[in-house]
């Protein structure tokens, strides 16, 4: 029962996601969950791994969704780390 509730729970994140973003940034976000998880300390380099962009699109990017709150930085793993928040 708990996985029906958490598949739930993504579906509403996905609508959210979408709702905020356009099309296009809204897959790059689902993309790099999907690659990186929730738990993953991540910087603009994953980024450019994951999704194939150029730098300063990557930062955009990251800014974009701290912005939203998708992901929130991290102390401790040098500067410009973040993860996904969990929600």
């Amino acid at each position: 029962m708990n996985i029906d509730s958490e598949k739930a729970n993504i579906e509403n994140k996905k609508v959210n996601i979408e709702e905020d973003f356009t099309a296009k940034t809204a897959s790059h976000v689902c993309k790099l969950q999907e690659a990186l998880g929730k738990e993953i300390v991540f910087g603009r380099s994953d980024v450019q791994r994951v999704l194939d962009l150029k730098p300063t699109r990557c930062t955009a990017l990251l800014r974009e969704m701290a912005e939203h709150g998708i992901i929130e930085p991290v102390t401790g793993h040098g500067k410009g780390k973040y993860r996904f928040r969990q929600q």
